[in-house]
This record gives C-alpha cells, sequence and structure tokens, in this order.
C-alpha cells in the first residue's frame, strides 16, 4: 500500500492511539457513505420542483444548532457549518 492518498484533497488520518487496546489498522482504509442531516420539516416536493440555480431557502434551522452526522446510518457525531475559503466544511463538535 501506498502513504500517498489517491485523492490529493484527501486528508490522511492516523490511527487512533495504540494504547486504546484496539488495532484499528486493518480498518483505515475501509470506506462508507457519510451523511450531514439538515432536516426540512416543512419542504414539500412542490418546494423542490420550484427550486430554480442559485436560489436560497430558509431551512428553519438554526445557525449555531449542530447538525448529526452519519456513518452508513450509524450516528456518528454532531457538527457545524464552517468555511474554508470558497468550500463549505463540517467541523465535528461533539461524538455521539
Amino acid at each position: 500500500m501506498s502513504s500517498t492518498p489517491s485523492n490529493p484533497e484527501k486528508t490522511d488520518i492516523e490511527a487512533p492511539d495504540s494504547n486504546s487496546g484496539l488495532d484499528w489498522e486493518p480498518a483505515m482504509p475501509l470506506t462508507g457513505r457519510v451523511t450531514i442531516d439538515l432536516l426540512l420539516p416543512h419542504f414539500t416536493v412542490g418546494d423542490l420542483l420550484r427550486l430554480s440555480e442559485h436560489e436560497v431557502f430558509d431551512t428553519g434551522w438554526g445557525q449555531s444548532k449542530d447538525v448529526p452526522m452519519r456513518v452508513n446510518g450509524t450516528l456518528l457525531a454532531w457538527t457545524e457549518f464552517e468555511l474554508l475559503g470558497e468550500r463549505l466544511a463540517v467541523r465535528i463538535t461533539e461524538i455521539a
């Protein structure tokens, strides 16, 4: 295996501290579907069909309210949105 990531935008993540008693190295290359769930309780199919490019709509989600991060459907952490230059990112605020 190469230690150079195949995707230059991807950041290498080090395995957890070896003092944990667990060997995480075999799991490090595994992938999963990561989602950030922003619930829109009053958003309808009609709203979706009326969306146009560059349109902004109110999510009703509080700016300071943490957003759930799930991996393969399992809640992993709570996050908050953050801008990194021109990119939208999430910062983990709490592990679930």
